[in-house]
């Protein structure tokens, strides 16, 4: 049986100003072996706060000491990701928003 490809996608929404919400997206694919992925995710992170590396200091400092899921897009290598089961997919993605009620076919417009 053929494996499909499992992808994780980490959706940031940025509510700090009340006017707009910004979102950014992060795919990582998700090795077969990682049952959870979202605590695969949270993992890789809890380890790069805690490597004691003076990459980690240094994001942790400038971060001052609130270090959140845009300082871990800036800050975390990819390498912490992969060693959790999580390789990021760094290809051009486009991203579609549409208003679920949307009207596609209007068949009252439509017939003569």
């Amino acid at each position: 049986m053929e494996e499909k490809l499992r992808i994780i996608n980490l959706v940031i929404q940025d509510f700090s100003n009340p006017r707009e919400t910004k979102s950014w997206i992060v795919s990582y694919s998700v090795d077969n072996s990682v049952e959870k992925p979202e605590e695969a995710l949270r993992n890789a992170v809890r380890q790069f706060m805690t490597f004691g590396s003076e990459e980690s200091k240094s994001a942790l400092n400038y971060a001052c000491g609130c270090f959140n899921w845009g300082d871990v897009m800036s800050s975390v290598p990819d390498s912490v990701f992969i060693k959790n089961g999580l390789k990021p997919l760094n290809e051009n993605s486009i991203d579609i928003f549409v208003d679920h009620d949307e009207i596609l076919c209007d068949q009252e417009q439509e017939e003569p």
